[in-house]
């Protein structure tokens, strides 16, 4: 979380002041990179098992990408950004973004572990990091798909709530360890 803020923060300080910051952060901006870049991250995902994990207390590591649910929540995903990615209508769009985002919130709260992990049962830091920026992007998409001029900021706080209230709250997945 902490890594994620400084992230932002030095991208939204410096933006204005370092001229290829403030050529990222203008390209930041637009659906296209940013999509892709989500299509990207949820690819790595699969792949390193961060997008679903089910890490609880002192067991890490030890997940096949080929477990079920893996291979399952994340198929979903990636389908729903790509038909985000090759439809033209903006509704069509949205409603694709909405689902996606809809599916991660449910499978974050209700299936996702990594948020209490060794021995204080602290989270990943890893799997942290890539939840918010997961979360970022999901909302920085809709956001734009529905026109609405809202500060980066705002969307970065946003973000930490939903990320605070799975972390503190929910650390454990509702679902249940198995």
């Amino acid at each position: 979380m902490i890594a994620f803020i400084l992230l932002v923060f030095l991208i939204t300080y410096f933006g204005d002041k370092v001229k290829w910051l403030k050529k990222l952060r203008d390209k930041s901006i637009s659906q296209a990179i940013n999509s892709r870049l989500l299509l990207g991250l949820l690819i790595i995902g699969f792949v390193l098992n961060l997008d679903y994990t089910n890490r609880f207390g002192c067991i890490i590591g030890d997940e096949s990408i080929l477990d079920p649910r893996n291979i399952l929540f994340s198929s979903i995903s990636i389908s729903l950004i790509l038909l985000y990615l090759v439809v033209k209508n903006r509704i069509l769009k949205l409603y694709f973004v909405l689902l996606e985002f809809s599916f991660w919130i449910f499978k974050l709260f209700y299936f996702k572990g990594g948020y209490a992990v060794g021995v204080l049962g602290s989270p990943d830091i890893i799997i942290s990091f890539y939840d918010h920026l997961c979360l970022f992007l999901r909302l920085l998409i809709i956001f734009k798909l529905l026109k609405l001029n809202c500060k980066t900021i705002y969307l970065v706080l946003f973000t930490l709530a939903i990320m605070i209230i799975k972390i503190f709250l929910f650390p454990i997945p509702i679902s249940g360890i198995d």
